[in-house]
């Protein structure tokens, strides 16, 4: 796809989650190298099912030694036994197994998509958050330059403003960074193939009302289901147990055929005979055919021991490997069904209390401090206090998204759900 069509599908290059998601899985430049795995594996099937050509073999005497002999010329045919039909099924597992393990790249980049998506919304609510900071400092120091022109507050007042402002830049320098550190780790994730075309997100952590339902996850307050029924489903649904398992039936199909090759072979040979009258004992043309078989590769000097013994170790390996996801998955599905819980549970304190709380307490210090109630140091701290709540609240909204995330990706199912509650 060239750059004029990828521009075509967000303007200003500005994309949503969803098409972000949309545009990767369908020009992610390794899921298009994964996705040639398949291929590769059809055409090796097809390879599995070929049968042996056959050989054309033609024998010429002449001289002296040829009298009496007859020349001959054949067909010889190689018939193996007992290995195209497991070769053949071991063509088939390896097609399955390349599905897959393409199903799971496909997954694990969507759910890296995401993650790098909400880094990016995370960075920049962060860097808005800053900025918000500063606009109120400028309006602080605004008033404070005016209270001190009309003689109702000391000049050091102004100068403690323009100290906390100078104290600002750089974190402002650093979260304009950030923000820029993760558009690229973002456009990094997708991996398109115009790698001079830089996308950037749509959406925003911080607006009037977080929309949770643009970067797909549940409300904050939907109930989370019991550990034991989401254990239950994801044994059956992960995508690299299925890969894993698909990998032992593979090493069993190798066992099969490398055990196989101790089984010889059959060789046909068949053809015509004639002896010319030059060379016929009788004086005249001999003619006939000729019929035989013998067996090939008989396993007397090699019998192929330490290729099934290697087969054997590659099942046992196969089988601790499955044995070893299914017991990280319980473990890690364990840590991020808590980590999940957690996040809800934070987040909802936010928005529940400290986020009204903040307002109304910089609200009021501002007023006050314009009365003259209040001097300037109480209101810088309250200003950083409320800037910090911010900050939190971005971090809490972050480590919601991500730990969702963090959840499917260990259920295997994006489509995953939450029950429709209205209490926590």
């Amino acid at each position: 796809m060239s750059a004029n069509a990828y521009a075509e599908e967000a303007a200003s290059n500005k994309i949503t989650l969803r098409e972000a998601l949309a545009l990767a899985t369908r020009e992610n430049v390794d899921l298009k190298s994964t996705k040639l795995d398949i291929d590769i594996a059809k055409n090796n099937l097809k390879i599995s099912k070929k049968f042996n050509n056959p050989d054309v073999v033609i024998g010429f005497n002449t001289g002296k030694a040829g009298r009496g002999q007859p020349q001959s010329v054949g067909v010889s045919q190689l018939v193996e036994i007992g290995k195209r039909d497991v070769r053949k099924k071991l063509g088939q597992e390896n097609l399955i197994l390349a599905q897959e393990s393409y199903k799971l790249d496909e997954f694990y980049l969507k759910m890296d998509v995401r993650k790098a998506y909400i880094e990016l919304v995370a960075a920049k609510s962060t860097y808005k958050v800053i900025e918000h900071q500063r606009k109120l400092l400028e309006e602080l120091l605004a008033i404070a330059r005016k209270k001190a022109k009309a003689g109702k507050a000391p000049q050091i007042d102004v100068l403690q403003v323009e100290i906390a402002l100078n104290h600002l830049v750089p974190e402002e320098n650093t979260a304009r960074t950030n923000v820029q550190s993760a558009k690229y780790n973002f456009n990094k994730t997708l991996n398109l193939r115009e790698p001079n075309l830089i996308f950037d997100s749509y959406d925003e952590l911080l607006e009037e009302n977080e929309n949770f339902i643009d970067l797909m996850a549940p409300q904050p307050k939907d109930k989370l289901p019991q550990y034991k029924s989401i254990s239950d489903l994801t044994s059956s649904k992960r995508f690299d147990l299925k890969v894993a398992k698909q990998e032992v039936e593979i090493a069993k199909k190798e066992l099969q055929l490398v055990s196989r090759q101790r089984v010889p072979d059959i060789q046909i040979a068949s053809g015509y005979l004639y002896s010319p009258q030059c060379h016929s004992s009788e004086g005249i043309y001999e003619a006939g055919a000729y019929i035989g078989g013998s067996l090939v590769n008989i396993p007397v000097f090699y019998n192929y021991s330490p290729e099934i013994k290697n087969a054997k170790l590659k099942l046992e390996q196969t089988k601790l490997n499955y044995e070893s996801i299914e017991n990280i998955v319980e473990n890690d599905l364990k840590s991020v069904y808590e980590k999940f819980t957690t996040a809800k549970l934070n987040l909802n304190y936010y928005n529940q209390t400290m986020l009204k709380q903040s307002e109304d307490f910089i609200n009021i210090a501002k007023t006050k401090y314009e009365k003259g109630e209040s001097d300037i140091i109480t209101l810088i701290v309250m200003e950083k206090s409320y800037q910090n709540i911010r900050t939190g609240y971005v971090q809490a909204l972050a480590d919601y998204y991500t730990s969702w995330i963090d959840f499917l990706k260990e259920v295997n199912d994006e489509d995953f759900t939450l029950i429709k509650t209205e209490s926590i």
